[in-house]
């Protein structure tokens, strides 16, 4: 694991953010949360994340549902996964919660999120800060940690180390916003656009990204080697190029036997009459047959 600081006036930074080929960034709930209520606990931490993706610069994230994997340690696998720990803690026991950021230059390549139950009691309602946590608000703290955010000098921000837990700390103070701006302007000023959200041409996605048109409409898409670079519901597909991009996954009904691109193949998706294309002015679009 490696943590880069930079100086900040307030908020501060570990040094990397996600690219834009990543995003939106995908996340796993581990299948064991603990003696929280399943559900409640799972829609908590659904709406703590939302809290960041829906405010002024905020990056999308996709959810992968649950995951068997409940060990929660500095071992890299290349999933972003959110953990309920109440025995083994590996990290102080005065941390309420902790982050295990990889990075690779400026990129953050991988992110998971612990939440220390075996010496601090969470809640999905009724915390108070001191006896009891507030599950969303110690969420929305880490998941400015996810986003690449560090601690907070302002009093009252979210990422306020004194404020993990708090109910009061289930929204963001302008210092949060502001540090989520200054890592993602360059994202934001490009479009924003992450992988499937609606475009017209490139300049709607964020860099790195084109804008892919298929007989459902027009969303932006990243190229991809396999599946595992594909967000939940996209798959990789070949076109006549040989280039692959994340679409939309396709049904075998009335599909006459399309099949998804392996690495290096050719043309995945065959259809009569439809064609697979790529047109470079005004953003790129391939077309795919569905």
């Amino acid at each position: 694991m490696l943590l880069l600081t930079l100086p900040a006036l307030a908020y501060d930074t570990i040094g990397a953010a996600w690219p834009a080929s990543q995003l939106p960034i995908p996340y796993y709930i581990s299948d064991d949360l603990g003696d929280l209520d399943d559900d409640a606990a799972v829609e908590a931490i659904q709406a703590a994340i939302a809290v960041w993706s829906d405010a002024e610069c905020g990056i999308p994230f996709a959810y992968q549902g649950r995951i068997s994997d409940t060990s929660f340690s500095d071992a890299a696998d290349g999933r972003n996964v959110i953990y309920v720990v109440d025995a083994g803690w590996p990290d102080e026991s005065a941390l309420a919660s902790s982050p295990r950021m990889y990075v690779d230059g400026t990129d953050i390549t991988e992110g998971d999120i612990g939440l220390n139950a075996q010496y601090f009691s969470w809640s999905v309602e009724g915390a108070d800060g001191l006896n009891t946590f507030d599950l969303t608000a110690g969420m929305v703290h880490e998941a400015g940690h996810l986003l690449g955010l560090w601690h907070s000098l302002v009093e009252g921000a979210s990422l306020s180390p004194a404020m993990v837990g708090n109910p009061d700390a289930v929204t963001l103070e302008a210092d949060d916003i502001e540090g989520l701006c200054y890592l993602y302007e360059d994202i934001n000023s490009a479009g924003g656009g992450g992988i499937g959200d609606p475009c017209q041409e490139g300049d709607d996605c964020a860099d790195g990204l084109e804008c892919l048109t298929d007989l459902d409409g027009r969303y932006c898409s990243s190229t991809c080697s396999d599946e595992a670079d594909c967000p939940d519901g996209y798959s990789c597909y070949a076109i006549i190029t040989n280039e692959q991009y994340c679409a939309v996954e396709i049904s075998d009904e009335g599909c006459g036997g399309c099949q998804a691109a392996t690495p290096g193949g050719l043309v995945g998706l065959l259809l009569p009459l439809l064609l697979w294309a790529r047109v470079r002015d005004g953003g790129g679009a391939p077309l795919r047959a569905r």
